[in-house]
């Protein structure tokens, strides 16, 4: 169990399996990008640019391991989830959550994607 109203720093995956079940009110996340680098072939400055991109964030741009929304559906109380994401992963996420079942409410916001969800079942 987790000590309620205190930071904890670790690796989320395991963190919260700690977390009772049904006990969330709301779960609010930037989660890695999936990051979509391609276009401007050639020499320029922009392709340069890019080639450079690709290689630092190779590490970061594999995005999220989506088994960590079975957990989020089962510490919620009612699925509420604000999720910061990649254009390239909207669709991955609101169907997950759709395929959970009840009526599904999404809004994407601004240049960045930012997801709201929430789900009534009943």
């Amino acid at each position: 169990m987790l000590e309620l109203n205190t930071i904890h720093l670790g690796d989320s995956y395991k963190l919260i399996k700690n977390i009772p079940d049904k006990s969330i009110d709301l779960i609010y996340t930037d989660i890695p990008y999936l990051y979509d680098i391609g276009g401007a072939g050639g020499n320029s400055r922009v392709a340069k640019n890019k080639a450079r991109n690709k290689k630092e964030i190779k590490h970061l741009s594999n995005g999220i391991d989506y088994k960590i929304f079975k957990e989020f559906l089962r510490v919620l109380k009612t699925i509420n989830v604000c999720i910061w994401c990649s254009r390239n992963q909207l669709i991955d996420i609101l169907n997950y959550f759709y395929e959970s079942g009840g009526e599904l409410q999404a809004y994407t916001f601004g240049v960045k994607q930012i997801l709201f969800l929430q789900i009534q079942h009943g």
